[in-house]
């Protein structure tokens, strides 16, 4: 039912290739229930979920138990301690990074345990703070260990949260969000490939003369939540920047207050927007006149009459990626017979959703079903 296809702009070459990556991933997340559901597809997604989760769920897990056993070990008690040994170790990769390796001995009730652990969490940083540590604990100096006194063999030498701990939960928050995102599209996918839905699957609100149509675009809890990882995202790179990836924990939590509060105002922002009816499609069948949403290029609302709409068709839209490598969306759009503009109603990366859609709207009108 293609009336015809045209192609569409190439998306622009992000320069940094990781901003790239993430955005990437979460607009597929988002897309995965609009896509073609079929039984080969669907495993796949599933597999590549369950991929993605586990890899993420593992890191989440490890992170947790740094923080609880950061917190837990500020009750840690008190045994005399001497440092063995402390040097400064360079570790030279992509970037140039340090750490304090420091081996002490302590004793509890007459047992001698030795440990290495400066603290739980953390991770190689600047030369100033690793020199920092080693010029505090020399080696043969004496030094106050905190131990576990359900297992004493589990020290530091610096208890409770540090901002480090606290900042690797920001490190995660995009690889979570894309998470969310996939298995809200393969939920959907799921549910789409079990029946298939009226008018698409869009959502309908009917009464006495009017039905009003939510058209597939971005909800507010998809706006939120991929504000919440892009957010995070730039945040990584700014308190990295600005601390040298040693944050205090008041800076994580300032951080993480900016990072929700302007996520919790798009998300907001879009459902006013979504509420307000501004992007329904309104068909009243009263003075039967169709009012298009106020999207793909509309400023103000658009009433035409039905009996000024010639047709409706699925139009078939062709776009480049940065590797240019062709994609394509299906665009229920509306003719009318004066000859003027053509316009677009939404956007499916599903040609069924959009023809099934399309027919709906053309019976609702009263045009004739397509051949």
């Amino acid at each position: 039912m293609f009336n015809h296809a045209r192609r569409g702009a190439p998306c622009r070459r992000a320069s940094p290739a990781c901003t790239a990556f993430y955005v990437r991933s979460l607009r597929r997340g988002f897309r995965l229930g609009r896509v073609k559901s079929s039984s080969a597809v669907l495993p796949i997604l599933v597999i590549f979920a369950l991929v993605w989760s586990a890899i993420v769920l593992a890191l989440d897990f490890f992170i947790a138990g740094q923080i609880a056993g950061g917190w837990r070990s500020r009750s840690f008690a008190e045994a005399p301690g001497h440092v063995r040994s402390s040097t400064l170790t360079r570790h030279v990769g992509k970037h140039v990074s340090y750490t304090a390796d420091l081996v002490y001995e302590y004793t509890v009730d007459g047992r001698t345990f030795t440990g290495s652990k400066v603290r739980y969490g953390g991770w190689s940083s600047s030369s100033g703070r690793a020199q920092d540590l080693v010029d505090a604990h020399p080696a043969g100096s004496a030094t106050v260990v905190r131990f576990d006194p359900a297992d004493p063999s589990e020290a530091v030498l610096e208890p409770g949260l540090s901002g480090q701990n606290l900042f690797t939960t920001i490190l995660l928050a995009p690889f979570n969000v894309i998470m969310l995102a996939i298995w809200v599209g393969v939920v959907s996918a799921i549910r789409a490939s079990k029946s298939a839905p009226i008018a698409g699957g869009v959502s309908i609100f009917e009464s006495a003369l009017e039905t009003r149509v939510r058209l597939p675009r971005m909800t507010a809890h998809g706006a939120g939540l991929m504000a919440l990882g892009g957010f995070s995202f730039l945040t990584i790179f700014l308190v990295a920047i600005g601390t040298d990836m040693d944050p205090s924990i008041r800076t994580v939590c300032a951080a993480w207050a900016g990072i929700v509060g302007l996520s919790a105002l798009i998300f907001a922002r879009r459902w006013r927007r979504i509420q307000s009816g501004a992007e329904d499609l309104v068909l009243d069948q009263g003075s039967r006149a169709l009012t298009l949403p106020r999207t793909f290029g509309r400023k103000e609302s658009v009433t035409v009459s039905f009996r000024e709409v010639k047709d409706a068709t699925v139009v078939k839209v062709e776009r480049a990626n940065r590797r240019r490598r062709a994609s394509y969306t299906w665009e229920p759009t509306i003719q009318f017979k004066d000859g003027r503009r053509e316009e677009t109603l939404a956007d499916w990366r599903s040609n069924e959703k959009a023809e099934a859609f399309t027919a709906w709207l053309r019976e609702k009108i009263g045009l004739p079903a397509a051949n």
